[in-house]
């Protein structure tokens, strides 16, 4: 079985859609690094999973935003079926920020050969099962 794979900052940030200064702050806060600077991606991702707020990104990125140049949108008028399924947006961001850690989790996985693409597991099966039948 293959070692842990070891990434730059700047890759790392990369993979889970962070920018690079964040990545060395998260460092700063405890993401696990190499004596050289470099992320243990494995370790990483289970810190980030295990020690970080996804929400704490929004209330962040809320607190630095700029004012906009264009009008905002106006907000939908009760009973308008586009407002109707908007959802809490917190909420949503949440979910989002988790399926970025878990894309960046199986992309790890694939890279270390830990997961297979289904066409590949079908074709094997079926291949299995045609010699089984036949013999």
């Amino acid at each position: 079985m293959p070692g842990p794979v070891i990434e730059t900052k700047a890759a790392f940030a990369r993979r889970v859609g962070l920018s690079r200064p964040r990545i060395t702050q998260l460092a700063a806060k405890g993401l696990p690094v190499t004596a050289d600077g470099k992320v243990d991606v494995g370790a990483a991702l289970e810190w980030m999973s295990r020690e970080l707020d996804p929400t704490q990104r929004v209330a962040q990125s809320k607190a630095k935003a700029r004012p906009a140049l264009v009008p905002p949108v106006p907000a939908p008028v009760e009973g308008d079926a586009e407002g109707e399924d908007d959802g809490d947006l917190i909420a949503a961001r949440t979910e989002h920020e988790w399926l970025k850690v878990e894309r960046a989790r199986l992309a790890l996985e694939r890279d270390k050969g830990d997961v297979a693409p289904w066409a590949d597991i079908d074709r094997v099966l079926f291949e299995y099962g045609r010699r089984h039948r036949d013999a």
